[in-house]
């Protein structure tokens, strides 16, 4: 059990990597003109979005508040379309107003759900 702990103690610490230095420097980089740069940070969020959802996947049996990554698969399906469409205005605004709001989500709840274990 405490190697669980472990991992969604590394979870929410990663969380915090992640917003600053990744979707925080991509909606930077789009606002200040930069979609280049913002593109190259794409692989990296989604790579690091993948492993937060499969965490939260893998430890559901021992969550006492139960942490619900559906709406963060459907932002990530609006981005790929905002992408299909290079509409890198969108793509900031889904990260910026949508997905962080859902990482602070699943922070509080994995805060809490450690304090359980």
């Amino acid at each position: 059990m405490e190697r669980v702990k472990d991992v969604i103690i590394t979870c929410n610490e990663y969380i915090d990597k992640l917003k600053k230095d990744g979707i925080l420097k991509l909606i930077n980089s789009i606002q200040g003109g930069n979609e280049e740069e913002a593109l190259t940070l794409i692989p990296l969020i989604a790579d690091g979005l993948q492993w937060i959802i499969e965490v939260v996947e893998k430890t559901k049996d021992i969550q006492i508040e139960k942490i619900n990554t559906d709406k963060l698969l459907e932002n990530l399906g609006e981005i790929n379309t905002a992408l299909e469409n290079e509409d890198y205005i969108l793509m900031s605004d889904i990260f910026e107003f949508e997905i962080l709001e859902e990482l602070n989500s699943i922070q509080r709840l994995l805060v809490k759900n450690i304090d359980y274990i």
